[in-house]
């Protein structure tokens, strides 16, 4: 699972924050549901200017507190851009982008074997 959102006022879009709090109510350990652990997850953040490790970072506490598991990358995957498409001529954002699907990948391979 990738978790992906733009930074809005340093903060995760409302979208994101809604599917964050409505799936962490329903896969609660405590109600006794883990869907998502074991689950192979990352966090991916977009910003025009500042609030890039603020989402990472409220996306990646949830994807711990639902006991899934992070792949570690050289660094998070983010990328900068103010109008559609911009983020596409964010190369160290693409790359780490990349990375972090690929890690994911790999990891998924290794934990199928």
């Amino acid at each position: 699972l990738l978790f992906a959102s733009p930074s809005y006022f340093e903060s995760m879009s409302p979208q994101m924050k809604a599917l964050i709090d409505r799936s962490g109510y329903y896969n609660s350990s405590a109600r006794g549901r883990t869907v998502f652990e074991g689950k192979i997850a990352g966090a991916m953040s977009v910003a025009r200017r500042t609030g890039l490790a603020n989402v990472w970072t409220q996306q990646l506490l949830f994807i711990l507190s639902q006991k899934m598991i992070v792949p570690g990358i050289a660094s998070y995957a983010n990328a900068v851009g103010q109008a559609p498409g911009d983020v596409l001529q964010d190369e160290e954002g693409m790359r780490t982008s990349h990375d972090l699907g690929v890690a994911v990948a790999k990891l998924a391979m290794r934990l199928k074997e």
